[in-house]
């Protein structure tokens, strides 16, 4: 029995082999290929064929999931959006337009923006707006993420992602303050603080292992193609 197509952009990348590996093991998913630049197609290490044929690839699958880069992002989600094909968007926004820019997309098809594909993060995603909401902006919010030292994207898209929550949840007209660290070899560590006059909340989220979840993915395949066009994150799918 076939599963739900799923084509992969960016997969020849570091993230991309290890999200590709993932598809080529679970149940219910039919990976159906690797869309990369013309330039990646003799690339070696994707579980399923390599294509710069965006139309064919698009034509073929039931979901494009995306983990190349942004700029790339906006480009094939706006192909989506004329296709139909739902996008599943794994790759990080680093401003809030880019993330209305992607939002704009969401009135011709559905898609998911998942920064950071753990369930851990993506249930502190909906927690730190409910936190927001209820504590309001008589308190302090502080983002820290820390991030080995050969990371490229600052802000990372996880603390960018908890800095949007927290700036809509509370209607601030500026994201709270973000402070990247890079040291050593860490992942990915966050740390969420709310400050106030006399007490201080603080939640951290750390990634023990660069795994990749394949019931998270599954579940954001399976929301794409059960929920009508609209903009969702994790916490939604996470909620049911």
């Amino acid at each position: 029995m076939i599963g739900i197509k799923v084509a992969l952009s960016g997969a020849v990348g570091r993230m991309g082999r290890r999200v590709g590996d993932a598809l080529d093991a679970m149940g219910g998913v039919s990976f159906i290929g690797g869309l990369v630049r013309s330039s990646q197609i003799s690339s070696v290490g994707c579980k399923a064929p390599l294509s710069d044929d965006l139309a064919a690839t698009l034509d073929a699958c039931d979901v494009l999931l995306d983990f190349s880069t942004f700029d790339r992002t906006l480009a094939l989600a706006s192909y989506c959006a004329s296709a139909g094909r739902p996008f599943f968007v794994g790759t990080t926004a680093g401003t809030a337009e880019h993330v209305r820019a992607l939002q704009e997309f969401s009135v011709d098809i559905p898609i998911l923006y998942a920064p950071n594909v753990t369930r851990g993060a993506g249930t502190l995603f909906g927690i730190i707006e409910k936190l927001s909401v209820q504590l309001g902006p008589s308190y302090d919010a502080k983002v820290i993420g820390v991030h080995h030292k050969r990371k490229k994207e600052l802000p990372s898209g996880t603390s960018f992602e908890i800095a949007r929550r927290i700036q809509a949840a509370r209607g601030d007209q500026a994201l709270p303050e973000i402070v990247s660290l890079l040291a050593g070899g860490a992942y990915s560590n966050h740390e969420i603080i709310f400050a106030g006059h006399n007490d201080e909340i603080r939640i951290s989220h750390n990634v023990t292992r660069p795994d990749i979840d394949p019931d998270i993915l599954g579940a954001g395949f399976q929301w794409l193609m059960t929920k009508r066009n609209g903009f969702y994150g994790l916490p939604e799918v996470l909620a049911g």
